[in-house]
């Protein structure tokens, strides 16, 4: 079993987010303010799932996130382009559909839907 230590992991997230910043990109919070179709599922030419209400989490995060039924989405930006949207929350794993403790993800309904989300997205950019 893994923990998340600030002594270790914490400065690898600092150089990670310094070293971004120093080649000019920036990661912001949450993307659904920016790019609400992504998280709406409403692109152009095409349709995916709705993550703005009703997203399922794993029993770790179930208190954590009540009142928070959306996908947590962050996003990279280069200038004011979105280069690449990621998920603080596991999404890989939790697609199988497997049981892992204190495994911090969705649930595999709204996994894979984070995932086709992601992929449409990228799909029909130009």
């Amino acid at each position: 079993m893994t923990h998340f230590s600030w002594s270790l992991d914490g400065r690898l997230v600092g150089a990670t987010l310094l070293a971004a910043r120093v080649v000019g990109l920036r990661v912001r919070k949450y993307v659904g303010k920016v790019a609400p179709f992504l998280m709406n599922g409403r692109m152009a030419g095409a349709a995916a799932y709705n993550l703005t209400e009703g997203v399922e989490f794993r029993q770790v995060l179930r208190i954590s996130r009540l009142g928070r039924q959306c996908a947590d989405l962050h996003g990279i930006y280069a200038a004011d382009k979105m280069i690449g949207v990621y998920s603080p929350l596991d999404v890989v794993f939790c697609v199988l559909g497997l049981e892992a403790y204190q495994c911090k993800g969705y649930k595999a309904e709204d996994a894979e839907a984070v995932g086709i989300n992601l992929a449409v997205y990228f799909s029909t950019l130009k």
